[in-house]
């Protein structure tokens, strides 16, 4: 049966020309340029494309603008959040107008050095850190490209990312955390977010999860929280990891717990309409409490800092830490943990060469069954 030629075609709605094929069974949108004649040449070069990709199966003559379409169109289906799928839209985005710059109509034609020199035009205009975001969207398109036989090695990975020294992220000790929850509680805030902010505290949750979490993620019996995926009023969340994992709930903020449990609704903590607490407003509050509190000005993100520094001067056990925070390695659980300078000097102040001394320091001794 011979295979029905493909039209371009506008798009209800649309200005652009299209292409309609068949792929899996099911009819899809491509879009293909503003100009017909442009459109037409496209539609020609897809025709050829998926002749050669059924006969041969690499496909050399691979277009690069139908390629990034393509990648773009899966990209919205697999990226779970907004700003992930705009970040990889502006940087293959850019990249094509690179290409097209550069003259490069196909896959096949990306190589180390155009991609290289790519980089090396973004590097005078971005820091290193946002360099590598776009040298790993660059190298995932290109493995994308690789999977589907566009192309037969990655250009991108002979391209060594940069290596950044993390900065130091701000955290409070346990003196600065005792005042801040003592000015929040002062305020009697008709949104509970002093409650959640002596959650992160107490807990280490990331401030997404705690803004997620509902009723039902508590378990009283136990006292733990439940980090997991859940669909709420028909939006799909889950955590930044994809697993699940149980967080205890320390006895100081039991209470709060309860108290929220007994308010109508279906978050745990939410605003005086019923509906969740969003990161930003908690941020907002977070800042200007530090700010009149006479404390110095920290990030959500930095109690979850605060919890990991103030567990390690407490000698909890790194691993049951790290098994709270959700990290998959205790490399990422120590980048989390600063110890003040004052707990180090009372650590060792029992520090000694002399065998007549009697080593009594508490702390010494936890530090050397640890060693154990």
């Amino acid at each position: 049966m011979r295979r029905k030629k493909l039209s371009v075609l506008r798009r209800p709605g649309c200005k652009d020309w299209y292409i309609r094929p068949r792929e899996n069974g099911k009819s899809v949108w491509i879009r293909l340029s503003e100009n017909k004649a442009e459109s037409e040449r496209l539609a020609k070069n897809y025709e050829r494309q998926r002749l050669l990709k059924r006969v041969d199966g690499f496909n050399p003559h691979a277009d690069v603008n139908l390629v990034i379409e393509r990648y773009l169109r899966d990209k919205d289906i697999t990226l779970t959040t907004r700003k992930s799928r705009q970040r990889y839209a502006v940087v293959i985005r850019r990249f094509q107008g690179f290409l097209a710059h550069r003259g490069v109509k196909k896959i096949v034609d990306i190589k180390t050095e155009i991609v290289s020199d790519y980089l090396c035009e973004r590097a005078r205009e971005i820091a290193d850190k946002t360099w590598n975001i776009e040298r790993l969207v660059l190298s995932n398109f290109c493995k994308y490209c690789v999977d589907h036989e566009w192309a037969i090695k990655n250009p991108v990975s002979k391209i060594p990312s940069k290596k950044i020294t993390p900065p130091e992220v701000e955290h409070l000790n346990v003196d600065e955390a005792r005042r801040l929850l003592v000015y929040m509680k002062k305020k009697c805030y008709d949104v509970p977010y002093y409650e959640i902010v002596a959650t992160l505290l107490h807990t280490g949750m990331r401030v997404n999860e705690a803004c997620y979490l509902t009723k039902e993620d508590v378990d009283v019996k136990r006292w733990l929280l439940i980090v997991q995926e859940k669909t709420i009023g028909g939006i799909h969340w889950a955590p930044k990891t994809k697993q699940r994992r149980y967080v205890p709930i320390p006895r100081e903020i039991r209470s709060i717990i309860s108290q929220q449990l007994n308010n109508p609704g279906t978050f745990l903590f939410q605003n005086t309409e019923g509906r969740q607490l969003k990161d930003r407003k908690v941020l907002e509050r977070l800042k200007v409490a530090c700010r009149r509190a006479g404390l110095k000005e920290v990030h959500v993100h930095s109690l979850r800092h605060t919890f990991s520094s103030i567990s390690a001067e407490k000698g909890i056990d790194p691993r049951i830490t790290q098994k709270i925070l959700g990290h998959k390695s205790g490399s990422m659980t120590d980048r989390y943990t600063h110890l003040g300078d004052d707990f180090l000097g009372r650590t060792m102040q029992g520090f000694t060469y002399d065998e007549t001394d009697n080593v009594t320091d508490e702390s010494v001794l936890r530090i050397a069954e640890t060693a154990k």
